[in-house]
């Protein structure tokens, strides 16, 4: 008697009676028993008395550890069927439950490219599963040899019931498996990925019922005489099921009891391989039927060797790419192999009908979606093959490194715990420069107790930058520019919708990315004033008795008006209206404090900030220039305090300063703009506080 190994398929006679295990000749792989013959031949004498009254059984077809086959004619129903008669000790009472329940399952397979099931008869309650299809005049098809490479479990039950048998009444398919049809197809594309779409698109059909093979392989397929493939042996399938509005995996049958492999390696999925159950789903599949495309390209598996050998190239080695084998294989069909027979489950189609759909486009001359691997992918396999050489240089380069200081040098405290922030010009003008510098929230100057200043970098930015409140300065090699304000935000910050303090947070990888920056060319119209260097003393009563230092800047000559945003095409903020009778020289009023941010941005300048005002305001005193509206209505916002709005006026009596909330009813409020009149390469390019 002859059975097939488990592992490699090789072959193999059964032993003398009473030994109860043997290992293949060809990969080592040790295979356990089920009985000793003379008890394996009385069980299936037994099943074919009690089958006699329904079917007439023809011949045997095929012997395997799991029990026998047989060809039979349903005299009910007047068609031939394949009976399978696992021996007795084959199956253990819980077992003999599970089959029943994968019978169920596949029971409810109907497709034309799956072998169905009819029924499954039990000894011991004469219990029957039978197919959920009410067309009884099917056309008889007949199958090809069965070949079971489960194992089998031969510690008797507690409760005595070893003595319960079945047997499984299936559609009959006449042609032979496609192990033994393989070279059939070499060299024939078109017949090679047509066959592959039939079985895609029946496995396709069987992942839609929830039920997943898990031992695709070329002995479970059988080739019928118009070369039409049928998928048979739902042995090791999984169920999904829905419990309790959660859906759980169910294993129908797992025939394996002593611990041997689920599945044949040389088709399992590096997940089955690495016992991964959680992991398995359709993908598993789809990854069995990418090596199956393998070998009927080539004529061979992509992996060989004994189970150990084998199950670890599975798990760690890609498929060689099989026009290394064959140049003439057409390379839309070695990426489709590829791609289905990806390591990752991610990487490969995400359902069989993806697969059926390329290789449809393959036979219709069409693009298809597999990609060919990227040269990154490529180097990585290279490595990997090389990978003593690849050591090597791996040691030189760090003992380099070693060497250099600036290679190894200490990234600061606040790096690990960093978001990396990404940000870019609104029009992406290529090698645009992008520098941050750290602002204290308080005084909009550079932050003097956690001073920091990023960069320049170069555009797109990518790059770490730890929490805080920053200007953002963005020039490009044309000569345009402007300089912003942007939060980054903590892990626990939601964002707000204005530009300053708005951003998108990746709740992927966790990253940040802060609103683009329009760059503007150097203004040449009347409405700017250019305001010479210089240091003050302040006069607020937050600042007083300090000094501060202001660059040359170009001042805005009057307060924003409404002509400046309707000549400039603004887009007014959010929830902000034009007064009905707004004439274009009225400063615009009546607005909030986020509103005149974003109006400030969009202007292509800043709002001016309680230092750059008071400078500004003693400047036009002092000198008589053209700036105007420091001493006339309306007041004029500048920063924001923890308290509301800071708003500055040249009252008769001298500065005034006030704190209060504003909004479309402060009629009262304007605002002005000022912008660098160069680019500044540092913190003390901009305004900032002077030590006495």
């Amino acid at each position: 008697m002859k059975t097939n190994c488990p592992n490699c398929e090789c072959e193999i006679d059964f032993p003398e009676i009473g030994q109860e295990s043997i290992s293949c000749p060809s990969c080592g792989s040790k295979i356990f028993l089920s009985g000793d013959g003379e008890d394996q031949t009385i069980t299936v004498e037994l099943q074919r008395q009690r089958l006699a009254d329904r079917f007439e059984l023809l011949a045997p077809i095929g012997k395997g550890q799991f029990g026998e086959v047989f060809k039979a004619k349903d005299i009910a129903l007047d068609r031939y069927v394949a009976i399978k008669v696992p021996f007795r000790k084959s199956l253990t009472y819980a077992q003999l439950s599970l089959v029943q329940n994968e019978a169920q399952a596949a029971a409810q397979l109907e497709h034309p490219h799956i072998v169905r099931i009819y029924e499954v008869f039990r000894s011991s309650n004469s219990a029957t599963i039978p197919s959920t299809s009410t067309n009884t005049s099917t056309s008889p098809k007949q199958s090809a040899t069965h070949r079971d490479t489960e194992t089998n479990d031969t510690s008797p039950d507690s409760d005595g019931s070893q003595q319960d048998s079945l047997c499984i009444v299936s559609q009959w398919i006449d042609g032979r498996s496609l192990k033994d049809c393989l070279l059939d197809f070499q060299g024939n594309y078109r017949a090679i990925a047509k066959v592959c779409i039939a079985i895609a698109q029946g496995i396709h059909h069987a992942h839609q019922k929830g039920v997943i093979h898990r031992d695709l392989k070329p002995a479970n397929i059988l080739i019928d005489h118009q070369k039409s493939p049928h998928v048979t042996d739902f042995g090791l399938a999984r169920r999904d099921r829905k419990t309790n509005n959660k859906k759980e995996s169910e294993p129908l049958i797992v025939l394996g009891a002593r611990g041997e492999v689920l599945g044949t390696p040389a088709y399992m999925s590096p997940q089955q391989a690495q016992g991964l159950s959680e992991s398995v789903d359709g993908r598993t599949d789809i990854y069995s039927l990418g090596i199956i495309l393998y070998e009927l390209l080539t004529g061979q598996r992509p992996f060989s060797g004994g189970s150990r050998g084998l199950i670890y190239r599975v798990i760690h080695e890609d498929i060689p790419d099989p026009r290394k084998l064959n140049p003439k294989i057409p390379i839309d069909l070695a990426r489709i192999c590829q791609k289905a027979a990806e390591k990752k489950p991610e990487a490969r189609y995400s359902t069989a009908e993806e697969m059926a759909l390329d290789l449809e486009r393959f036979l219709a001359g069409e693009p298809v979606r597999a990609n060919p691997w990227p040269w990154s992918r490529k180097i990585k396999r290279a490595i990997y093959q090389n990978r003593m050489i690849a050591a090597a240089v791996l040691c030189s380069v760090l003992s380099i490194a070693a060497a250099s200081p600036w290679l190894t040098a200490k990234k600061p405290d606040w790096w690990a715990s960093a978001p990396t922030v990404t940000i870019d010009s609104s029009d992406r003008t290529p090698n645009t420069k992008f520098l941050f510098i750290r602002l204290d929230p308080k005084t909009w100057l550079p932050d003097e107790k956690m001073p920091l200043q990023l960069g320049p970098f170069k555009a797109p930015v990518k790059e770490r930058v730890p929490p805080g409140f920053y200007r953002v300065i963005a020039w490009a090699p044309n000569g345009r520019s402007h300089e912003v304000f942007r939060t980054v935000p903590s892990e626990t910050e939601p964002p707000w919708g204005v530009r300053y303090k708005g951003f998108e947070r990746n709740t992927t990888d966790k990253s940040i990315k802060l609103p683009s920056i329009r760059l503007f060319s150097p203004p040449t119209d009347e409405g700017w004033t250019k305001i010479p260097a210089g240091d003050f003393a302040s006069s607020s009563i937050t600042n007083q008795n300090q000094r501060f230092y202001v660059p040359e800047i170009l001042c805005g000559t009057r307060e924003v008006t409404y002509g400046d945003l309707r000549s400039k095409h603004i887009a007014l903020p959010m929830g902000m209206e034009f007064p009905a009778d707004a004439k274009d020289s009225d400063p615009v009023t009546g607005l909030i404090f986020d509103w005149a941010m974003e109006l400030a941005e969009s202007l292509g300048g800043q709002l001016c900030s309680e230092t750059v005002w008071e400078y500004c305001s003693q400047e036009a005193r002092k000198t008589g220039s053209p700036l105007q509206g420091f001493a006339t209505p309306p007041a004029e916002v500048t920063s924001l305090s923890d308290f509301g709005a800071i708003i500055r006026y040249d009252s008769a009596s001298g500065p005034s300063r006030a704190v209060k909330n504003i909004g479309p009813s402060s009629i009262d409020v304007g605002f002005r703009i000022y912008r660098s009149a160069s680019v500044p390469s540092s913190s003390e390019e901009t305004p900032h506080r002077i030590d006495e």
